[in-house]
C-alpha cells in the first residue's frame, strides 16, 4: 500500500460520509470494465486492478450516492479507505472529546487537516483558515 492510500482513503470517507462495508463493493462486470477503460481519464492507471462500485446495501445511503455519478474505486481505493478510517482515528484520538457519529469526527478533523483532503466536499465549511 502506498503511504498516499490512507490519505486517498480519508478523501474518499470526506466525498462520503460514511464508512462503507465490504458488502457495499460489487466488482465490474467485463462490459464495464471495457466502458471504463474506454472513458476514464485514468483508466490506464488501474489496468492492473480489480475494479468495483460502490452500492450501499444501506437504502438511505444507496439512495443518496445514486443520486450521483456511479463511485468507480480500486483495491488500493479501498484498502486506502481502512487507512483512512485509521486516520480519522488518530486525528480525534487526542482530542479529548467525544464523537457519537462519524459526521462529527469528520467535521472535527476538517478543522484539523489541510484543506485539499475535505475540498468539494459538504466538510470543506469546517476547514480550518490557516493564519
Amino acid at each position: 500500500m502506498s503511504v498516499f492510500s490512507p490519505l486517498r482513503g480519508a478523501m474518499i470517507l470526506f466525498k462520503l460520509g460514511f464508512i462503507p462495508t465490504e458488502g457495499d463493493f460489487l466488482e465490474l462486470t467485463s462490459e464495464q470494465y471495457q466502458h471504463f477503460y474506454n472513458t476514464a481519464e485514468d483508466a490506464d492507471n488501474h489496468r492492473d486492478e480489480k475494479l468495483f462500485m460502490l452500492l450501499p446495501q444501506d437504502p438511505q445511503i444507496y439512495a443518496e450516492v445514486a443520486a450521483g455519478d456511479a463511485l468507480i474505486l480500486s483495491e488500493g481505493d479501498i484498502a486506502g479507505i481502512k487507512g483512512g478510517v485509521a486516520f480519522i482515528e488518530n486525528c480525534c484520538a487526542d482530542s479529548g472529546e467525544k464523537f457519537n457519529t462519524l459526521d462529527e469526527k469528520l467535521r472535527f478533523c476538517a478543522g484539523k487537516i489541510p484543506a485539499v483532503i475535505t475540498d468539494g466536499t459538504k466538510y470543506a465549511q469546517f476547514q480550518r483558515k490557516w493564519d
